[in-house]
């Protein structure tokens, strides 16, 4: 169950008062715990997700880091091996060439997509290939930037708006199962396949 962990009345109350996204706390909120397998969708060269994911999880399971920049997948790879985490594999790829992850399909117990989605035009794609990634029961959490909060991040043009993923979602067999603010400027899904 989703944030059956913590209070989430006071996680979100706290998120959305938040200028940043506070990512050992939203991973909390989202359910993570030690033995899960995750991916880091576009994860960038800082591991801001990546290496707290990693932390959780233990060393017996895996972070995919995926990141179409080699130089961010380097970075990200020098900051683990520096913080001595041996779980986080990187792997370079474009998630909006479906069936292009090299992550073992239907493994994944949840993959992450933060702050990258308002970076592509290729919405359906990237959200099939995320679907083919996790497991039956597996979910999605996706954060991005949230239309008219202002804010340092992209213009206003830029954002996407949450009420047309949800439609894409939908419209892919996947079902939109909880909506939170992950920051003040940042809104958060998570989704899971619709079983029929």
């Amino acid at each position: 169950m989703i944030g059956t962990n913590v209070n989430q009345k006071a996680v979100q109350t706290s998120f959305e008062n938040e200028t940043v996204i506070a990512p050992k706390e939203v991973l909390q909120y989202c359910g993570v715990k030690p033995g899960m397998n995750l991916a880091d969708l576009g994860c960038g060269p800082n591991g801001y997700f990546a290496i707290p994911m990693a932390k959780i999880i233990g060393p017996g399971s895996k972070v995919y880091a995926v990141d179409i920049i080699k130089a961010s997948l380097q970075s990200l790879k020098s900051k683990a091996d520096l913080v001595g985490l041996s779980n986080i594999i990187t792997i370079w790829s474009n998630l909006e060439k479906v069936g292009a992850v090299n992550v073992p399909r239907g493994t994944i117990d949840m993959c992450f997509i933060v702050n990258t989605l308002y970076q592509s035009n290729q919405h359906r794609e990237i959200l099939i290939e995320t679907a083919s990634l996790i497991k039956p029961n597996g979910k999605i959490v996706i954060i991005d930037w949230e239309k008219d909060t202002g804010g340092a991040g992209p213009l206003n043009n830029q954002r996407i708006s949450r009420e047309n993923l949800k439609k894409i979602a939908d419209e892919i067999g996947l079902r939109t199962i909880n909506e939170f603010m992950a920051s003040k400027f940042h809104f958060g899904l998570i989704l899971d396949k619709i079983v029929s």
